[in-house]
């Protein structure tokens, strides 16, 4: 038993991580799919492990999936995708061969 426990907090950390890329590994483009709605002001960011800004958009509030089709002529190698909004801050590793 721990008084002190805030119960919704931590609920809200489980939905926050309900997220999936696929395929991953990738020659290109790659689909990411949400188990909860993106809200509003959430962005997507995919970084290379330098940490540079390859792409920056943001996600349609009320969506569950999204293409990134801009990766289809990326170099290979190993890229991250971060979802930020006002709640949170996910990171992914994503694979393009």
């Amino acid at each position: 038993s721990c008084p002190g426990a805030r119960p919704a907090q931590f609920e809200q950390a489980l939905t926050a991580t309900a997220w999936e890329l696929y395929p991953n590994p990738t020659q290109g483009a790659v689909t990411l799919r949400s188990e909860v709605p993106f809200g509003e002001g959430t962005t997507l960011l995919v970084t290379n492990t330098l940490g540079q800004v390859i792409l920056a958009k943001e996600l349609a509030t009320g969506e569950y999936e999204v293409l990134i089709s801009e990766l289809q002529h990326g170099k290979p190698g190993l890229y991250f995708i971060t979802l930020v909004s006002s709640e949170l801050r996910q990171v992914m590793p994503l694979q393009i061969r």
